[in-house]
């Protein structure tokens, strides 16, 4: 159970940072969205 709140708590991070990142400036590729995540899953 611990397992399952981390993942819907990290799920719930990485939208929250993409949210922030699109308003802020439009996705210019794929990688930028992937070097997000990266840093919200080395951060946790």
């Amino acid at each position: 159970m611990i397992c399952l709140n981390s993942i819907i708590e990290l799920i719930g991070r990485i939208s929250t940072m993409l949210r922030m990142f699109r308003a802020s400036t439009p996705v210019e590729s794929f990688c930028d969205v992937v070097r997000i995540v990266g840093m919200v899953f080395s951060l946790s």
